[in-house]
């Protein structure tokens, strides 16, 4: 493909781990014939190079694959970790939720689309108020604006709303839903 095809510079390069076996891997890295690897694009034809040289592209590829392996598993361990997460601060913490177990009282289980549940991201900093030291104008309130609602943008709908409309004194005029499992926008407005 032409370099204004795939929209690169003329000088590009680029792995593509799911087009590799552990297999091509080995056999790239002691071998001085590299020509045909579907796993590598670039602008390029020479790709021979040295033994360090494929030493780094092989690391690299190693590690993308190993992560592309771990995907589902640190997907279903995030999901544990939020819901216990919630769990706790729904239930107003380990010795309460302890002792309600004891006790036999019911846990109260976490809604992951209720306006109190929040992402691991707002667990851990769990500040929803805008300074109120930096007004509208200040040349700080964009950026500040910009980190809240970019750690907002973890959250669900519900939770969204409320610290929107309620806290940040905003309109809060829609959420769109388009999780590709990095972020999702949220759009508001000064009132």
């Amino acid at each position: 493909m032409s370099c204004d095809e795939k929209n690169f510079s003329k000088n590009y390069f680029v792995l593509k781990p799911d087009n590799a076996s552990f297999y091509d891997l080995g056999c790239f890295l002691f071998s001085s014939e590299s020509k045909d690897c579907e796993f590598i694009e670039c602008s390029s034809e020479d790709l021979k190079g040295g033994f360090w040289r494929r030493w780094y592209i092989f690391s690299s590829l190693f590690a993308q694959k190993l992560l592309l392996k771990v995907e589902n598993p640190m997907k279903k361990l995030g999901k544990v970790l939020e819901q216990w997460l919630n769990l706790l601060s729904s239930n107003g913490g380990l010795l309460r939720l302890f002792t309600n177990f004891l006790t036999g009282k019911r846990e109260r289980m976490p809604n992951r689309l209720s306006a109190k549940f929040t992402s691991v991201v707002g667990n851990l900093d769990p500040r929803v108020e805008l300074d109120k030291s930096i007004k509208y104008g200040n040349t700080k309130y964009n950026a500040f604006l910009s980190i809240m609602a970019s750690k907002l943008s973890y959250e669900n709908e519900e939770f969204a709303k409320i610290i929107i409309n309620d806290h940040w004194n905003m309109k809060f005029l829609y959420f769109d839903n388009y999780w590709n499992g990095k972020y999702q926008p949220i759009l508001y407005s000064n009132p």
